[in-house]
């Protein structure tokens, strides 16, 4: 039988659960930033992970009061994915369509 996630006692969905929404070369980022959280609020809960622009977006939600905290352990993983291949891992940076000729 599933579980109902409306239930009190559900687990939340977490970063691990959505690790495949991006690619491989953040994954080790991520396990950390999730590992930082956990340690500081177990019971986060994801609200989205995704790509955009070329960079991370990671959205959660905590108990009252966690926001600015929460908020600095994203921001953080954010501007290391800004420099980071999301498919290799290598170091890198956000490229866009004018830095080849005909890009």
């Amino acid at each position: 039988m599933a579980e109902d996630p409306a239930a009190p006692d559900a687990r939340p969905v977490q970063i691990p659960a959505r690790i495949h929404a991006v690619g491989p070369g953040w994954r080790g980022l991520l396990e950390r930033l999730h590992e930082q959280i956990r340690a500081v609020f177990p019971g986060y809960r994801l609200l989205d992970l995704k790509e955009k622009l070329g960079g991370l977006r990671v959205y959660v939600e905590g108990p009252p009061g966690s926001g600015d905290r929460l908020r600095s352990l994203i921001a953080l993983a954010e501007v290391e994915a800004e420099h980071t291949c999301e498919f290799c891992g290598a170091s890198g940076r956000i490229r866009t369509r004018d830095d080849w000729p005909g890009g």
